[in-house]
């Protein structure tokens, strides 16, 4: 496997934001005859928190930025094209995704995560960078095979009951449902979430990138307000 990828960007993460999002910053930028001396929170004050952190990830790594976050020349270039966006984003890519690149046409989406070569990434990171890489692929205008789009089926072990793929059934709709995501949704970086109630469906929208504590404040949040409303309930009854 090549791991030209290690040495363009040792020690970093590839882009795990929305593709979209780093699309609509450049949109953004270019509002302006010329690029700010600098790539910092105070010009990403549109975006939430996690977003700034997210979008300084990926301009370092996808050399836009320098590790000040200063823009390069690259970025400049990028910024002043005018018809030329593909041209310079299929190179970008090709440079700092070699192996990738190369399974685009003929691969399918298990050789694609294989060639995914930056070891350190965390999986469910991994599986924001992929998306980010194949939304940027299709952007640029490389030729994509339908098997690179298509999820692999898990296989099912010996002695499954007809209930347990009832339930995996259903995991599986919920899950198909929170990836269709809006344009909204991936812009803002919340995912919605079915949650099969019986006859009804509930939604919630959470953050992609939440902390710890972040997740322990929602669950104490949720619990309390859960609590209040049934009691409410069984006041009116």
């Amino acid at each position: 496997m090549a791991t030209a990828e290690k040495t363009a960007q040792a020690g970093t993460t590839p882009p795990y934001t929305s593709y979209l999002t780093l699309k609509n910053l450049v949109t953004q930028l270019r509002e302006h005859s010329r690029l700010p001396n600098k790539i910092d929170r105070t010009v990403l004050k549109k975006f939430s928190g996690s977003q700034q952190k997210a979008l300084l990830s990926a301009l370092r790594f996808l050399v836009l930025t320098h590790n000040d976050d200063r823009p390069t020349e690259l970025f400049a270039k990028l910024h002043a094209a005018k018809g030329d966006e593909k041209a310079i984003l299929k190179s970008i890519l090709e440079k700092h995704y070699p192996s990738m690149v190369k399974e685009l046409a003929g691969g399918t989406a298990a050789t694609l995560r294989d060639a995914f070569d930056f070891p350190n990434t965390a999986e469910t990171t991994k599986k924001a960078c992929l998306a980010f890489f194949i939304a940027a692929a299709k952007d640029a205008g490389f030729e994509i095979s339908p098997h690179v789009l298509t999820k692999s089926p898990r296989r099912e072990r010996k002695g499954t009951s007809v209930t347990k793929r009832a339930r995996k059934s259903n995991k599986a709709d919920t899950a198909g449902k929170a990836q269709e995501l809006s344009a909204e949704d991936q812009d803002d970086e919340l995912v919605t979430i079915p949650i099969p109630m019986g006859v009804k469906t509930w939604q919630i929208r959470i953050d992609q990138k939440f902390t710890k504590a972040e997740a322990d404040h929602f669950t104490q949040v949720v619990s309390a307000t859960m609590k209040l409303m049934t009691g409410q309930q069984e006041k009116h009854r």
